[in-house]
C-alpha cells in the first residue's frame, strides 16, 4: 500500500503547476510547497488506511525501509527483470530496470514510501494515538473526513455527509470517554 501511494505521490509532485498549494480553504488559506502538500496528503491516506494504528504504521515503516534497502541492490534489479520476462514482457522493456535511470526512479518510489510511513507515524504520535486508543480513533475519524473532503469534496453533498459522519463519530467517542473516567481504552466498563 505504501509503495503505490508513494508512486502516485511522486507523480503529482512532478506534475506542472504552482510551486505552492493552498491546503486549507479560500477563507483561511494555508500555503505549502507542492511536494510537501502532496506528501502530507498521501501520508494521511496511509494513516487512514492503517486505521491510525501506531503498531501497523511502525510495521509499514520497517517493511518500507527493508524494501528500500533491497531495491538498491543489483539482485533486486535482476529479479525484477526475470519476473517481467516471466510475465511476458519483451526483453527490451524488461531490461529497462537494469539501466541506472529507471533504477533510480524505482528506488525513489521506495524512498518516498519510507517518507510517507514516517510522516503518518509522526502524525499519529503527535496526536497521542500511540498512548491513547480514543485519541487514535478520533484521529482516524478526522483523517477519514479530511481525506474524503480532499478527494471528493467537490461532489455535491459529499463534504456535508462527511462532516455529519465525523460529528457522529466524535459524539460516540465522547460518550465512550465520558463513561470511562480515567480509562481511555475506548471500551465501556462492565
Amino acid at each position: 500500500m505504501a509503495w503505490s501511494l508513494a508512486a502516485n505521490c511522486l507523480l503529482y509532485e512532478s506534475d506542472p503547476g504552482p510551486a505552492v498549494l493552498n491546503v486549507a480553504s479560500a477563507a483561511e488559506p494555508v500555503w505549502m510547497d507542492r511536494s510537501t502538500a502532496w506528501q502530507d496528503s498521501y501520508g494521511r491516506y496511509l494513516l487512514e488506511h492503517l486505521d491510525a494504528d501506531p503498531d501497523r504504521l511502525r510495521a509499514a515503516h520497517t517493511a518500507a525501509a527493508a524494501d528500500l534497502a533491497e531495491a538498491r541492490t543489483l539482485r533486486f534489479a535482476l529479479d525484477t527483470y526475470r519476473s517481467r520476462r516471466r510475465s511476458g514482457f519483451s526483453r527490451r522493456f524488461a531490461a529497462r530496470i537494469l539501466r541506472p535511470g529507471p533504477r533510480r526512479e524505482l528506488v525513489g518510489v521506495y524512498r518516498r514510501a519510507v517518507d510517507l510511513c514516517r510522516l503518518a507515524l509522526d502524525i499519529a504520535t503527535a496526536a497521542g494515538a500511540d498512548q491513547d486508543p480514543l485519541a487514535r480513533r478520533r484521529l482516524h475519524a478526522a483523517t477519514r473526513h479530511q481525506n474524503t473532503v480532499t478527494a471528493l469534496g467537490v461532489i455535491p453533498g459529499v463534504a456535508e455527509a462527511s462532516s455529519t459522519q465525523l460529528a457522529e463519530d466524535l459524539d460516540e467517542l465522547d460518550i465512550l470517554d465520558a463513561g470511562n473516567p480515567g480509562d481511555s481504552s475506548g471500551t465501556p466498563e462492565p
